[in-house]
């Protein structure tokens, strides 16, 4: 367990250091010689090392003692701003934290901060794994996750803000023919990543009604960006949300693959919040803006068409 030593002892320490004594560092305390001796004693006893030289008539700093008096000094000061600020009610808030997945976090979320949010207040964007988002929003590590999924608990509250759309990709002149089956198209050589799992069972449980009972994998990769690039040099088909398809990969020849007269593969995106998390006045705006972002992604993409391979 990490220990936090006393504040007192911190402001003790650096008064003994800053008036080069422990009789003066008690003055300017306004408190007894015995005192400040055993804040400072205490305070080595805490980071189990010493933090002056002996003997203490003379005050020299040992290599802990320097590292301690430099934070101090930074320590603070930046106490005062802020305690100052807090009391005036001129305080800068706090960074908004946000977790979500990383491709759709890199595509659509950061796009949405950067033109708005981002102008106005600080942000802290993490990328992490469904788990972990629920994790950290639960546990009160950032303020707002963003989560292609839910998890059945009460102290999380899930809202529906967006939709991305699962698709199948397929090298330059690779698409599966329009009437092949499931079988058939799972039989093609796939590229696979973390978290595919559920990406593909949906993808084919939405399109064709049905999962294939086998998958043929080539190669596997952790991000999204490799699986396409992957898939444009000719390593196999995937299954992948949209908008991590790049102009540059159309450019390739990278084919979308939506079989004619079935329906699309739409995934819900959804804030994740604790009960009674006070929204800040920009996040509403942010929220509608990352499902528009998400909504235009798949609209506006070229509407590809299911032609047989050469």
């Amino acid at each position: 367990m990490t220990i936090r030593p006393d504040l007192d002892h911190l402001e003790t320490f650096l008064a003994v250091v800053d008036a080069r004594g422990f009789a003066r560092a008690a003055e300017r305390l306004g408190v007894s010689q015995p005192a400040v001796s055993y804040r400072v004693s205490r305070l080595e006893d805490q980071l189990g090392t010493p933090l002056l030289e002996e003997p203490r008539r003379r005050i020299i700093l040992t290599p802990a003692g320097v590292a301690l008096r430099d934070f101090c000094r930074r320590l603070f000061p930046d106490l005062d701003t802020l305690v100052d600020g807090i009391v005036e009610g001129t305080a800068a808030p706090p960074p908004l934290r946000i977790a979500c997945p990383g491709t759709f976090g890199r595509n659509v979320v950061f796009p949405a901060l950067q033109d708005g949010v981002l102008q106005t207040m600080p942000v802290e964007l993490l990328f992490r794994s469904l788990d972990d988002i629920f994790d950290l929003v639960e546990s009160g590590t950032v303020d707002l996750g963003i989560a292609y999924g839910t998890r059945v608990t009460n102290s999380l509250e899930f809202i529906e803000i967006a939709e991305e759309e699962f698709v199948l990709i397929a090298p330059p002149g690779g698409s599966p023919t329009p009437d092949a089956s499931v079988a058939q198209i799972a039989d093609r050589p796939f590229v696979t990543y973390e978290e595919c799992d559920y990406v593909f069972g949906k993808y084919f449980q939405d399109v064709f009604g049905h999962r294939p009972a086998r998958m043929n994998t080539s190669s596997a990769f952790s991000r999204l960006e490799e699986v396409v690039e992957s898939v444009a040099g000719g390593g196999g088909c995937s299954i992948v949300p949209v908008h991590s398809i790049r102009p540059a990969h159309r450019e390739r020849g990278v084919e979308v693959y939506r079989p004619i007269g079935r329906p699309r593969s739409l995934n819900p995106e959804y804030a994740v919040t604790r009960p009674g998390w006070q929204s800040r006045a920009e996040v509403p705006a942010l929220l509608a803006d990352i499902g528009r972002r998400a909504r235009l992604t798949y609209l506006e993409a070229p509407t590809p068409t299911a032609t047989r391979s050469p």
